[in-house]
């Protein structure tokens, strides 16, 4: 048997309209989170999301669509100044708290997680339980000074999906 990775089709944690954050893909992909459910496939979990993250390149766009009070991409370039009048409140506001844009990841892919309180994806362990690195010094009488050694053991790892949603991004 096949493990499925922590983003899936089958898992329903994958939106299918892939592209920068926009005030809809922002819904479809809280739809899809509010729809998990249980491990024993019996209740809705209805969960929200409180996190975005996502490359740096796309984290100011991601903002602007969060924090906007209208849904400008409602508005098509035809519309008269009248319509403009008559703006659609943006449906995502603040529809996340925490923003984390990251050179560290690349490409157009991004993520909203449930706060990790209610829904945690993912779990930190440490060895022996020792959540502060172990520092060691080494003094000699070779040399003036002191050499730091700092180690600090610990491990990653996904625990459910049910928390998390992704968007390919597109190019």
């Amino acid at each position: 048997a096949s493990a499925k990775s922590l983003f899936h089709t089958d898992r329903g944690n994958v939106a299918t309209d892939s592209g920068p954050p926009t005030v809809d893909r922002l819904e479809e992909m809280r739809v899809l989170m509010a729809q998990q459910k249980d491990p024993n496939g019996e209740d809705f979990l209805d969960l929200r999301p409180a996190v975005w993250v996502g490359p740096i390149g796309l984290g100011a766009e991601a903002r602007v669509v969060v924090e906007a009070e209208f849904d400008f991409g409602a508005l098509t370039e035809t519309q008269s100044a009248v319509a403009h009048m008559f703006r659609k409140p943006n449906k995502v506001r603040d529809i996340v708290s925490t923003f984390v844009d990251t050179p560290r990841l690349t490409g157009f892919r991004w993520y909203l997680f449930a706060d990790p309180a209610v829904a945690p994806v993912f779990e930190v362990v440490f060895l022996d339980g020792e959540a502060n690195p172990v520092m060691e010094v080494d003094e000699r009488l070779e040399f003036d000074g002191v050499l730091w050694r700092v180690r600090h053991d610990y491990g990653v790892a996904a625990i459910d999906f049910r928390g998390a949603v992704t968007n390919a991004g597109g190019t």
